[in-house]
C-alpha cells in the first residue's frame, strides 16, 4: 500500500520517511480503502521497534527554512516552483483556461 502523505496540508511523505531507508519503522496515521487505490496518510512514525514518536510533519519544517518562517502556514500558496508552473501553466494545468470571474 502506497504512503503518500503526512501530516502536512498537500505535502507528500518523502522528507519524513528518508531518514529511515534501509531501515525499519512504525508509522501511525490513516487507512484509505478504496478498491481502486488504497494509501495510507501518515501522520506519525518512530523507529522500530521501540523508538520515540513524531510527527510527520517534517515537509513544512523543512519548507520553512528554506523559505521562511512567515509563509509556511500556507506554504502551497507561497511555494516558488508552485508560482512558476501555475504561471505558465494556469490554475487548472491547461495554459488559457481561466477561473470565472
Amino acid at each position: 500500500m502506497p504512503v503518500l502523505k503526512n501530516f502536512d496540508p498537500f505535502a507528500g511523505v518523502q522528507t519524513d520517511l528518508k531518514e529511515f531507508c534501509g531501515k525499519r519503522v512504525t508509522a501511525d496515521g490513516l487507512f484509505i480503502d478504496n478498491p481502486k487505490m488504497p494509501m495510507f496518510a501518515m501522520q506519525f512514525k518512530r523507529p522500530t521497534p521501540d523508538g520515540e514518536w513524531s510527527r510527520a510533519n517534517w515537509f513544512v519544517r523543512d519548507w520553512a527554512k528554506q523559505n521562511g518562517d512567515a509563509k509556511k502556514d500556507e506554504w502551497f500558496r507561497n511555494d516558488p516552483a508552485i508560482k512558476k508552473i501555475i504561471a505558465r501553466d494556469g490554475v487548472f494545468g491547461i495554459p488559457g483556461i481561466k477561473p470565472e470571474e
